[in-house]
């Protein structure tokens, strides 16, 4: 049996995709035209990111008023479909940061710049691996998998079983 699909979930899909791409792609406003339809653009993409968690969380909180949703197999889910690849790829970033800066140094080569110059004392490494991500594009992997135990939370104050 296939899933009942939400046309307007679909469309806002869609709109949030466009959007993400429209914040990461360099434009120009160049003309009147394209002020015009710069400052639109600006006006409706920037809560695409935010679209997304909304429709996580339309999502989750189906989960969660499920049978199956117990807190245990909720959170198991999203730590091994979030944290888990989050402190994955972060981890592999920063062991190659720390084998380039080592080959480097080896060749008398200072790195520079934020991935071959980083700092690895332990509070750096910290942070990289947490509140400032060294794979900074995963941020909203980290914020999601909190967002989304609150969600939980929330949800189970609101309407305790």
């Amino acid at each position: 049996m296939s899933a009942k699909r939400i046309i307007e979930f679909d469309v806002l899909r869609v709109l949030a995709m466009v959007g993400v791409i429209y914040i990461h792609s360099p434009y120009t406003d160049e003309g009147f035209g394209g002020v015009i339809i710069t400052y639109i653009l600006r006006i409706l993409f920037p809560g695409s990111v935010a679209a997304f968690f909304i429709m996580s969380g339309y999502f989750a909180a189906h989960r969660i008023n499920s049978p199956e949703g117990t807190f245990g197999s909720y959170f198991q889910e999203k730590f091994l479909t979030l944290a888990v690849p989050y402190f994955f790829w972060n981890a592999l970033v920063l062991g190659l940061c720390f084998v380039a800066s080592l080959l480097l140094a080896g060749l008398g080569i200072s790195g520079q710049g934020y991935y071959l110059g980083f700092d690895f004392t332990p509070f750096s490494v910290l942070r990289a691996m947490t509140t400032e991500p060294i794979v900074y594009q995963f941020w909203f992997v980290r914020d999601l998998f909190f967002v989304s135990l609150a969600a939980y939370l929330l949800w189970y104050r609101e309407y305790p079983s």
